[in-house]
């Protein structure tokens, strides 16, 4: 019994160790390939860069004819000629563009405030439809309150009358200075 117990123990161990060596083999193997990525991205920049670097020295060598040679300055003033036109037509484009958006924006504001102020217009005629609001929100109206008062109506009267509290009629009243 104890014998099977130990051949179980290296069977797990050689197990455990046959799981970790396959673990570590595929994470080579995937480390391997993101290298070798990463190996032909920096070949295809390098590449690029020599490209660059060789049109860059045709250039100045160019540059350096022209400015040398004759007729040097005639064909500067057409290189610069003709990239001062290439600029100008890539800003008249932009901002054309630019035109032509705040153009479109500007109607659709326009058209926003026209469906508002209908919108606003529909909703006074609905309040009109509901009835008369007083300028008081509170229906109180303060003329009454005034000429009660001016008839001899105490405040504790006027307010029992007129359904309102005492402080409310004191605060009007005290607003017509009486």
């Amino acid at each position: 019994m104890q014998e099977n117990l130990v051949w179980i123990t290296i069977i797990g161990i050689v197990c455990a160790i046959v799981c970790v060596l396959v673990y570590i083999y595929i994470r080579d193997v995937e480390t391997t390939k993101c290298f070798k990525q990463y190996e032909k991205s920096i070949d295809d920049l390098t590449r690029q860069n020599y490209q660059k670097d060789k049109k860059i020295k045709i250039l100045e060598e160019r540059l350096e004819t022209l400015e040398k040679g004759q007729g040097g300055s005639a064909a500067m003033n057409h290189l610069s000629h003709n990239l001062k036109e290439e600029i100008q037509t890539t800003l008249n484009h932009a901002i054309s563009n630019v035109y032509a958006e705040v153009n479109k924006l500007a109607e659709d504001v326009r058209n926003e405030k026209e469906t508002l102020d209908d919108r606003i217009v529909m909703l006074e005629e609905k309040i009109k439809e509901v009835g008369y609001f007083p300028t008081n929100p509170n229906g109180v109206d303060e003329s009454r309150i005034i000429s009660m008062f001016k008839d001899g109506y105490s405040v504790d009267a006027i307010a029992k009358e007129l359904r309102i509290g005492k402080g409310e009629v004191e605060f009007t009243l005290k607003l017509s200075n009486l």
